[in-house]
């Protein structure tokens, strides 16, 4: 008698939960499709609850391409967090049901990139702190690759002077001078 309870309760389980209604919550989904060419992370609530606020995190790899690691700039400090080291850490506001969340990275015209190829790993919610619908796709990833000999020099910050004087040594030519100069 008491395999038939346990069968008929299994019955009525499996009955309830294949016409209840789905778990509602909050679904954080991060996005890394301008991660590597603009330096902007993104996240979206996909659930049908508002979320806390909560932590976005970014972390590089190099994959191939010689020796040296993920570009550095002083600019970085600012999103460096203790409890998540190796990472950059972007704080993300709560979000309503099907708000993004999108963060240019503030240092990311400054990097300069070593040839060869980077693994950008996007983690939405990584101290964990909500709870969500699905936990299983708070990551993602981009790939960024630099070839030898394209990368930029980042330039100096600050106001600059354009100079145009004429040109005296009679060469030919363009009969002015142009000079660039950069400020601090």
């Amino acid at each position: 008698m008491s395999t038939f309870k346990a069968r008929l309760l299994t019955g009525a389980f499996v009955l309830a939960m294949s016409s209840g209604t789905a778990f509602a919550g909050a679904d954080l989904v991060p996005d890394a499709s301008n991660l590597g060419t603009m330096g902007q992370a993104s996240v979206t609530n996909m659930g049908d609850e508002a979320t806390e606020p909560s932590v976005l995190t970014i972390v590089c790899q190099k994959t191939s391409g010689g020796m040296g690691g993920c570009a550095e700039d002083p600019g970085m400090a600012a999103y460096e967090d203790a409890s998540y080291p190796n990472a950059a850490v972007i704080q993300v506001p709560a979000l309503q049901p099907g708000e993004t969340f999108d963060h240019a990275l503030e240092f990311w015209g400054g990097l300069v990139w070593g040839a060869g190829t980077y693994e950008l790993t996007l983690t939405a919610d990584a101290g964990e702190a909500i709870e969500e619908d699905d936990e299983e796709n708070n990551q993602t990833s981009a790939e960024k690759q630099q070839l030898a000999g394209v990368n930029k020099t980042p330039q100096p910050k600050g106001p600059g002077t354009i100079v145009l004087k004429p040109k005296s040594d009679g060469s030919g030519g363009f009969p002015f001078e142009l000079q660039f100069t950069f400020g601090q």
